[in-house]
């Protein structure tokens, strides 16, 4: 693991000191939902790609990172979550 001398991990590339990182709440509900991410795109608002599920199953999302809003699915199968701050989602008439 890179130290920075003094034992300490530096920051992320891109966060400063105190800043919250935008995708921590898609970042834990990921984690709490056993999907990998597959990051395609990504621009000051929202971050693109594929859901990735146990089983093999690939759905596209979207998360918009001011809003906490994730996206999944195309057409029919969409569905839109918000996000709490940990991660925890509930459902959002579209």
């Amino acid at each position: 693991m890179k130290t920075d001398g003094h034992g300490r991990r530096p920051a992320r590339a891109g966060l400063l000191p105190g800043k919250k990182d935008p995708l921590k709440p898609f970042t834990h509900w990921a984690i709490h939902h056993q999907q990998k991410v597959r990051i395609a795109g990504r621009d000051p608002v929202e971050v693109w790609g594929a859901l990735v599920a146990a089983d093999g199953g690939v759905r596209p999302f979207r998360y918009n990172q001011q809003t906490m809003r994730l996206t999944i699915g195309e057409e029919a199968e969409r569905r839109v979550l918000q996000l709490d701050a940990y991660g925890f989602e509930a459902p959002v008439e579209a």
